[in-house]
């Protein structure tokens, strides 16, 4: 089973408690899972699941989509009328590079934008969600700020180091053993302190004609 998947399951979860924006920039949310665009006429007020497809640099995008999604959540805040939301980021790396992984100009000015905002996002409501093959390659800041984990199978070694330091060095052959539709999940999202072991359901594909 893979990344997008799991994510579109999380997705299900969420929304009812939480208005939820996925940023793609694959097309896959869209084309396999059937969600719904997001256009700037949306907003982030309208309740339910959004896939928003940015266009141009993906960093700075995501800098622009979530400190317009703080500064609606940081105003409602203020007044005493907090409403959940959710961003997730498909291929984190795209929208959150490491310093030594961006490419365009100004790239990492937009990540530290985004990661200042994630640091302060907790307290108005704001949750994320991080997506990627590789941990090496998204910013350490955001990383650092993960509190509820699910990994599929790696054999990408910086991953299983990363993996090891926060599931404990029992677990790093698990991970990179692993069998389709299985993970190992641990975090205050299942309850649970100790890492465990699932099997995960397929997730049942909705093309847009």
């Amino acid at each position: 089973m893979g990344k997008s998947t799991i994510a579109r399951r999380v997705i299900d979860i969420m929304a009812p408690n939480s208005i939820v924006f996925a940023l793609d920039g694959t097309g896959e949310y869209r084309s396999r899972f059937g969600m719904q665009l997001w256009t700037d006429s949306v907003g982030v007020n309208q309740p339910g699941a959004w896939v928003h497809e940015p266009a141009g640099v993906q960093a700075q995008k995501a800098a622009e989509f979530i400190e317009g999604a703080m500064a609606q959540a940081s105003s409602e805040y203020m007044t005493g009328t907090r409403v959940s939301r959710t961003i997730l980021l498909e291929e984190a790396h795209s929208f959150l590079p490491e310093w030594n992984f961006t490419a365009a100009r100004n790239e990492g000015d937009f990540v530290a934008r985004s990661c200042r905002y994630i640091l302060q996002a907790r307290k108005f409501g704001l949750s994320f969600v991080l997506i990627s093959q590789r941990t090496a390659v998204i910013s350490k800041s955001a990383l650092s700020q993960c509190e509820s984990y699910i990994v599929l199978r790696t054999i990408d070694e910086t991953s299983l180091q990363y993996v090891e330091g926060v599931l404990g060095q029992g677990f790093r052959d698990t991970v990179a053993s692993l069998e389709r539709f299985q993970a190992v999940c641990v975090g205050p999202a299942f309850n649970t302190s100790t890492p465990v072991l699932v099997n995960l359901d397929h997730y049942p594909m909705t093309p847009v004609n």
